[in-house]
């Protein structure tokens, strides 16, 4: 919309594009204020912010800047996202023609779960028919399972900043119970969210591994506890997890033969 456009992120985007561009991707201040239109000063402090976020380098000898590490691991990020979409996709159609459940796959972003994708039986073209929906880790089987790749400073960490509000009377209510799951999670790998999440909801989530053997990824199915239960939640876990080992596969993971759950970093 016109008049929403903020100043100072089109100069941003405009010194990242013009490096990317740049002869031999360096250009000096002087380069850079000339072709952005602006006083060297003004130019500087922008060049200077960036350079201490890391998105932006300086080489100490010449003085011209060029994209820093930074930029390269927020490139990576969204090429990372694209490649686990597509490594995704087949399995997760699989998954739901063979047993008539939606799946969803979800990240940990910062301290909550993110829904990346969803495709349902229904409609086998992947993608949320709204935004995506971001939750907690402390009640859902995604979070869970997300959580279950990490140490438990860093678990201990997010509960601190996100709090461990009652969703329902089965909710999870300390730390300390909340590691306890986790610890069956790392030896089943898998989790599940009876009624914690929703009152009347059952959920469950399989890991998704890359080549590093970490879990950068989870897959969900879930449904009403009348339904989730018995030999279908049993028959809906066991395609999850073959479904989540295939994606995994495709991003280079080898499980051990014999292994059923990858160890706790804390463990390695």
């Amino acid at each position: 919309m016109p008049g929403t456009r903020i100043r100072s992120a089109d100069r941003v985007l405009d010194v990242l594009e013009l490096l990317a561009e740049a002869p031999g991707g360096e250009a000096s201040l002087k380069d850079l204020a000339e072709a952005l239109g602006l006083h060297p000063t003004t130019a500087y402090h922008t060049l200077a912010t960036l350079r201490d976020r890391g998105v932006v380098a300086q080489d100490p000898r010449s003085r011209r800047y060029r994209l820093g590490p930074r930029a390269f691991w927020l490139a990576s990020a969204i090429l990372g996202t694209v490649d686990l979409l597509r490594a995704a996709r087949p399995a997760m159609r699989d998954f739901a023609a063979r047993t008539g459940e939606a799946i969803t796959l979800s990240v940990l972003d910062g301290e909550w779960v993110l829904g990346l994708d969803r495709v349902s039986p229904r409609n086998l073209t992947p993608g949320f028919a709204d935004s995506p929906r971001r939750a907690p880790v402390y009640c859902t089987a995604l979070g869970k399972v997300l959580a279950s790749g990490l140490t438990d400073d860093r678990v201990l960490e997010i509960l601190r900043a996100t709090g461990m509000p009652a969703r329902t009377e089965r909710t999870k209510r300390t730390p300390q119970e909340f590691l306890a799951e986790l610890v069956r999670v790392r030896a089943e790998g898998v989790a599940y969210d009876h009624e914690e999440w929703q009152a009347g909801f059952v959920c469950v989530a399989a890991p998704v591994h890359d080549f590093s053997s970490q879990i950068v990824a989870a897959v969900s199915a879930g449904g009403q506890a009348v339904r989730m239960q018995g030999e279908h939640l049993a028959e809906v876990t066991r395609a999850l997890r073959e479904a989540a080992r295939a994606i995994s596969r495709e991003l280079g993971y080898r499980e051990e033969a014999g292994s059923g759950a990858r160890p706790h970093p804390a463990e390695r």
